[in-house]
């Protein structure tokens, strides 16, 4: 199984299988990283199975493709991380096979939180930590910001703000122009824009970095509400 790691001096450990969208695993060390990442890797499996996307078995073994320094913080799963494989121009198949997994990772996001209460949406479990209403929020806010990272001018870009005044409004809104307008304008760039690497606040983006983030960052927020929402509802 190839895999991707990032890690900083401390040996604080992201790794990352991009055959299996949206793995991923993280700790103090690589061992505990590894360890993780074989779990996530057989969750994904199952959950692509489910929907009926192709997914090759691993094995377990793992194979270091390319290692790059950490500059985010690995204990929080918080990836900066720039690869070989970002820079890569990416084909219109992998932008419809992003928009199938994004429509899939949509619908089970949605069936999970449809019917809680407001009182739920709302209730704090840990102090400092998100509730589900603003795990919600920062979905649909982090789509509408990956866009950005590849926008010639950010500033120009429509505000999150305007795509209406709550999480759930802001999840339909941002998902219809990431899926519409944001999709259109990538299967329209040049080869040479389909690997231009833009710099933003001190990190490198390609639309192809921003295809992997938002399938990985969806699903890691689905995963985390499916261990939070146990501990809400009672």
């Amino acid at each position: 199984m190839k895999v991707w790691t990032e890690a900083n001096e401390r040996g604080e450990t992201i790794l990352f299988a991009f055959a299996y969208p949206g793995a991923c695993g993280w700790g103090p060390s690589w061992v505990s990283a590894a360890q993780k990442l074989q779990q996530d890797v057989f969750r994904t499996e199952l959950w692509m199975s489910g929907h009926g996307f192709r997914c090759d078995k691993s094995d377990g073994d793992l194979q270091i493709v390319e290692s790059v320094k950490a500059t985010g913080k690995p204990l929080e799963c918080d990836s900066e991380a720039f690869f070989v494989w970002d820079k890569e121009a990416f084909e219109d198949l992998m932008l419809d096979e992003s928009a199938e997994l994004l429509s899939a990772s949509r619908n089970d996001l949605l069936e999970l939180v449809q019917d809680l209460s407001d009182d739920v949406l709302d209730r704090r479990f840990v102090d400092g930590k998100r509730t589900v209403r603003e795990i919600l929020d920062h979905i649909a806010i982090a789509e509408w910001w990956y866009t950005t990272r590849i926008a010639p001018d950010p500033s120009a870009v429509r505000p999150w703000k305007d795509f209406g005044q709550d999480a759930f409004m802001r999840l339909q809104g941002i998902r219809a122009m990431f899926a519409n307008d944001f999709s259109h304008r990538l299967r329209r760039m040049s080869e040479a824009d389909r690997c231009r690497i833009f710099q933003r606040n001190g990190e490198q983006w390609t639309a192809k970095k921003v295809l992997r983030r938002a399938v990985w960052h969806e699903l890691l927020h689905i995963k985390q509400l499916r261990r939070l929402l146990p501990k809400l509802i009672v």
